[in-house]
């Protein structure tokens, strides 16, 4: 289409694509200017559906006529020349030179960001007079020209309020219509939009210029969603301490959930926000005087001596006033003028939102590559980076995806290469005190190896765990699962004693990330709530060893690490905070300071890739948040070939397909996990679990009418059910005081359920009848980690993956009572099932073939040879759970379809603790 000529318009360039246009840069030799061309995209022709929405988009836009609006200067329809094809509706506007707002989001001050806003709320305004509804408010919908003003684009999703009834359904059509993190309560639950939807939108725009962070953050749509209806934002000022509270005031109305609370007008909304700004220019103007008396030294926060600075309530230091001397400056006008300039500089230098100077020769910036192929290996548990104690030597964990591999490496500061260390299989890793050892967690257990190299020792179980650290006497506490609290190690390894227990009553389901202060008198923890969407949503708490009393000290963020500077460093918002922090009086003595994006946190699970030697060395992960990755469910035959089943990528964790194969349930991951089931054969998704905690670990009834469940409730972990349909209420299958169930699935008769039970970090394999009162029994009691425990279609046998011979293989052994056991894989597993009859046993092998093992059964078990079916080898990598169709050969899998893209290097900052005594 380039260099046509389309009626009077010469087609000069492409400037721009979105979901409802191709934007190309044109000349209009009719009127000798330069204009922009936006076609309805040639793959959307054919349908009168998106014709009319554009054809809606144009009209709507051009009845409006204002500054903060593009201009729309007419639509015209456009035929190819040959005849063929269908012909393409497009608008005439003026071009916009400058880019978006998306583009500039990260650059602009607080007072830029104001003056956008305000320009949106004008044009805005001037919308909704003329009845137009846009719908779609977003950064990458407002164009901020050269010259500074800011224009609204692309009403394609606009509704006039005088529009037909037909034109009015083609913005509905049984879904929601907007752009996720934007869209208002109402757009989400499908309901009617009017003025009102769009000044929710712009409150989220908002919240997005003046903090740098949506105010709703699921990680997946579902969870965004049920967050914008549900769960109210954390004021602005609490992400952004410089924000005024005046202006959270104007911008939380905006966010309010039900519309007759919300702000009614976003002209009167425009109109608040120009008297904010004038009234914080008259501050600011009154903060300044022609003179200003000779600041005295200011000793740093700490020394017990006035530090010279006072916070406003705006939240901006100042200094402050010394006493006052008649004709002090009188005499003096040229000092004074100096003085002024003196005290401006010491301000600018010493706020803490200013970058300090780092201090000559005490403090480098370095950049270590890991080795070649390889990236750090984030995960949900912990840091996959660590330095020893005397800041010398970096272990890291990396993963290389071309070849599966997971290696845990030893960087010396001093050297230029990296050394594997062999035998540890590990994603987080932790140096013990004396730098000699390093611990991992792996099988359900916590290990440690010498950093010399070595066979690992096994030191304690560890189910689920989430962080550990040391006591000044050597003491090991640890996070003790998903939910829970903190334990402490006992000698004799196994045996823990329990530090610290979340509360129910205050909506507490974990505490994690563990970190015990010097004297060991108390520790610091990140804590979940049932309303934490993500874990910028978490806060971070101190914990009285003695006494067992809590108290907040951070809200919003974690992973946070007491550093010998009298500092706590935590990530929130792909940012690492510091904050200061007194031991004695285990209080926060300072204002909390943003210093720079890094630490990868994980925004499911709170983990970040952040480390802190006691020498003043920091290494952490470069970049923001860590990406999450694009999932689909599929099917997938023996030979590796792939099916759609879900077309929309989720962030999907468990699979389970019905017996009749016609449905699956899935869990969808985010801080707190839910339940969902999707019918095959409707392609429709229904939603189970709703109210906070995680719920996980879906299998069918074998009649097929119900899904269970682990649900957290009230600190523990108990085995849930409900109706696939989402009918009726969810009912409590079984539970045990005092101890985590997760479920392993039912007998084929329905007489028997089984379910792992954490027992101190131990889990075993036991069985309850869901039918009656019968008293629960022990199926596997081992010493090691048992895992996709399932039944054979007779009810005679279970077969279970157990990692007792150092590799995960597959065993069988009797049900529900009997001796004997019988290895049947050798070479690996991580997914199995038995074939319709029992007669074989079918497996995904570490290789990624897919393998046979023919089962006699009678009065013993008589495994036969494995068998090639199929070669997975090149999705095998990329599968994340599987559930397998006896009938029809295959698995409905959720796969990887974009991997998560992590660092493959890793900032080194030395003497990183003369900065922070600098601020």
């Amino acid at each position: 289409m380039i260099g046509q000529t389309i009626s009077h318009y010469k087609v000069l360039e492409k400037i721009g694509e979105g979901g409802m246009g191709v934007v190309y840069k044109a000349h209009d030799s009719k009127l000798d200017r330069t204009i922009a061309l936006k076609f309805l995209p040639q793959q959307m022709a054919a349908s009168e559906q998106d014709r009319a929405r554009f054809l809606q988009e144009a009209r709507a836009a051009a009845s409006l006529d204002h500054a903060n609006i593009c201009t729309i200067y007419g639509i015209e329809e456009y035929q190819p020349p040959d005849g063929k094809g269908s012909a393409q509706l497009f608008i005439a506007m003026a071009l916009v030179e400058g880019a978006t707002l998306r583009e500039k989001l990260s650059t602009l001050t607080q007072k830029q960001a104001l003056d956008i806003a305000i320009q949106v709320a004008d044009g805005l305004a001037a919308a909704h007079d003329r009845g137009v509804v846009h719908r779609d408010i977003k950064p990458e919908n407002i164009m901020l020209r050269k010259d500074g003003v800011a224009q609204i684009m692309d009403f394609g999703l606009a509704k006039l309020r005088a529009s037909s009834s037909k034109i009015d359904r083609l913005t509905k059509q049984g879904s929601t219509v907007g752009t996720a993190g934007y869209m208002s309560p109402e757009q989400v639950q499908g309901m009617d939009a009017d003025h009102r939807s769009d000044i929710f939108s712009f409150g989220v725009l908002l919240y997005e210029l003046l903090t740098g962070q949506l105010p709703f953050k699921g990680v997946h749509e579902t969870a965004l969603a049920y967050e914008i209806v549900n769960v109210d934002p954390a004021p602005m000022s609490s992400v952004n301490p410089e924000i005024d509270p005046s202006l959270d005031a104007i911008v939380l109305e905006c966010l309010e959930k039900d519309v007759n609370e919300r702000a009614q007008s976003i002209k009167q909304v425009g109109v608040d926000l120009k008297r904010y700004k004038r009234e914080s220019s008259r501050q600011r103007v009154s903060r300044i005087t022609a003179s200003r008396p000779v600041v005295q030294p200011a000793s740093r926060p700490g020394s017990g001596q006035s530090s010279g600075f006072r916070d406003t309530a705006s939240g901006v230091s100042e200094v402050a006033g010394a006493s006052s001397g008649a004709g002090r400056s009188k005499f003096f006008p040229a000092l004074a003028a100096i003085t002024s300039l003196l005290a401006l500089t010491f301000l600018y230098l010493w706020s803490p939102w200013t970058p300090v100077a780092p201090v000559a020769g005490s403090i480098t910036r370095t950049t270590i590559e890991l080795e070649k192929g390889y990236e750090l290996q984030l995960n949900w548990l912990g840091s996959p980076i660590d330095i020893s104690p005397d800041g010398k030597t970096i272990a890291y964990s990396g993963f290389n995806q071309q070849a599966g591999l997971h290696q845990v490496f030893l960087r010396r500061l001093d050297s230029f290469e990296s050394k594997p260390l062999p035998g540890v299989d590990a994603e987080d890793i932790y140096f013990s005190p004396d730098g000699e050892w390093l611990y991992f967690f792996n099988n359900g257990s916590l290990y440690k190896i010498s950093t010399d190299g070595g066979a690992p020792i096994r030191i304690s179980a560890a189910q689920n765990p989430r962080g550990i650290s040391w006591g000044p006497g050597g003491e090991i506490y640890m996070a003790g699962g998903q939910v829970g609290g903190v334990v402490k190690i006992l000698a004799d390894r196994d045996s823990t004693v329990t530090v610290s227990t979340p509360d129910p009553a205050l909506g507490e389901i974990s505490h994690r990330f563990p970190s015990v202060l010097p004297d060991g008198k108390a520790m610091l923890v990140t804590v979940k709530y049932k309303t934490t969407a993500t874990f910028d949503d978490a806060n971070i708490i101190v914990i009285n060893l003695g006494t067992g009393e809590k108290k907040i000290l951070i809200e919003g963020g974690s992973y946070a690490r007491y550093i010998p500077t009298g500092h706590i460093v935590y990530v929130r918002g792909g940012s690492i905070f510091v904050v200061p922090f007194d031991v004695g009086s285990l209080a926060l003595t300072g204002p909390t300071h943003k210093l720079f994006a890094g630490g990868m946190s994980m925004m499911e699970s709170g983990a970040a890739s952040i480390a802190v030697s006691r020498k003043g060395t920091l290494v952490y992960a470069p970049g923001g948040p860590a990406p999450s990755r694009e999932l689909s469910v599929d099917w997938i035959s023996m030979n590796g070939e792939l099916t759609p089943l879900i077309k929309t990528p989720a962030a999907f964790g468990n699979i389970s397909l019905s017996p009749d194969r016609t449905k699956l349930a899935l869990s969808i991951n985010a801080a707190n996990n839910d339940i969902w089931t999707y019918d095959i054969t409707r392609s429709t998704m229904q939603r189970l679990t709703f109210g906070g905690g995680n719920h996980g670990n879906p299998t069918w009834s074998p009649d097929g009418k119900r899904v269970a469940y682990f649900a957290e409730k009230e600190g523990e972990i108990e085995i849930h059910w409900r109706s696939w349909d989402g009918s009726g209420k969810e009912e409590k299958l079984f539970g045990e005081k005092g101890h985590n169930l997760f479920p392993a699935g039912f007998s084929p008769d329905g007489k028997h359920f089984l379910y792992y039970r954490d027992d101190r970090g131990k889990s075993d394999v036991w069985a309850v009848s869901p039918d009656s009162q019968g008293k629960p029994w022990p199926v596997l009691q081992t010493p090691f980690e048992e895992f996709e425990v399932k039944v054979s279609p007779n009810g005679r046998w279970i077969g279970y993956i157990s990692g007792e011979s150092g590799s995960s293989e597959v065993y069988v052994v009797p049900f529900p009572r009997g001796e004997g056991k019988w290895q049947i894989t050798s070479g690996g597993s991580g997914v199995f099932e038995w074939n319709a009859d029992g007669s074989e046993i079918l497996y995904f092998a570490d290789s990624g073939k897919v393998m046979a093992v023919p089962v006699k059964t009678g009065s013993s078990l008589d495994p036969g040879p494995p068998r090639l079916l199929g070669d997975q080898s090149s999705v095998k990598a990329n599968i994340v759970d599987a559930s397998f169709d006896p009938v029809g050969m295959r698995w409905a899998v959720i796969k990887v379809v974009t991997g998560v893209s992590a660092p493959s290097t890793i900032n080194v900052v030395t003497g990183w603790f003369d900065e922070l005594r600098a601020m």
